[in-house]
């Protein structure tokens, strides 16, 4: 990715893009997890284990994607850490999308502070159902332009037939909200980017990308997949562009 497309995903060709992520934890360490970020730091490696020894900061991420010419997504696995990322923000303006505890409060902060997108999970759904009162209000927020919703889902039978639902956040409940194409453009018409994850039954991360899930996608017109990457294989989540 190239630092003019940074973190904006724009849809161009059909073609599968790589986007560095980190996870942000309200802990002593800060970043918690690292998928695709093939940096040099003089903080340590960023491979897998550098996490479990050294402390590495968003800030300091922040100015390695810009030096390499990269953007990418810092995701806040809890709300406290929301100031983290805004300092983050501030080295590479325009290039990170911040995603996780995401509302209406927050949103138009973090695009304010620097973010070219934000993505939206758990706070559109509630008892399992589709809030869509709540899409709307972030689209008048931030802009249909600024916002991605994550759709990450699991395949579960139902009445007899393999079928998926959205299941955004793995600490709650499975969504009733199917993913059809119906579904889909429903919530694609106020945003400018769907985020999906084939979670497995258990709450794991996928080994692969469910190929039954990437044709069904595609339908008859291709919407190109941008698997997130990680240390263990190179297909933990795709971006569905509508």
């Amino acid at each position: 990715m190239t630092s003019q497309e940074g973190a904006q995903l724009d849809a161009g060709p059909p073609k599968m893009e790589f986007i560095p992520t980190i996870y942000l934890r309200s802990n002593d360490r800060e970043v918690v997890g690292i998928q695709g970020t093939p940096l040099t730091l003089k903080e340590g490696s960023c491979g897998k284990e550098d996490t479990k020894e050294k402390k590495l900061t968003a800030s300091y991420v922040a100015k390695e994607w810009k030096q390499n010419g990269l953007g990418g997504i810092i995701y806040l696995l809890d709300s406290k850490c929301q100031k983290k990322a805004l300092e983050a923000l501030q080295y590479h303006k325009g290039h990170i999308i911040i995603g996780g505890s995401v509302d209406c409060k927050n949103a138009r902060t973090f695009i304010d502070s620097g973010a070219s997108h934000v993505i939206v999970d758990s706070y559109i759904f509630s008892d399992g159902q589709i809030m869509l009162e709540r899409l709307l209000a972030l689209e008048k927020v931030v802009g249909k332009e600024h916002l991605a919703v994550n759709l990450s889902c699991v395949r579960r039978l139902h009445k007899g037939r393999s079928k998926f639902f959205a299941w955004p956040d793995r600490r709650q409940e499975i969504t009733s909200f199917e993913l059809t194409e119906q579904g889909i453009k429903l919530i694609a018409h106020h945003c400018s980017r769907i985020f999906c994850m084939n979670f497995t039954p258990n709450g794991k991360e996928p080994s692969s990308i469910d190929t039954e899930l990437c044709r069904w996608s595609m339908g008859e017109e291709y919407i190109p997949l941008r698997p997130l990457s990680s240390w263990r294989n190179s297909a933990q989540g795709c971006w569905i562009s509508l």
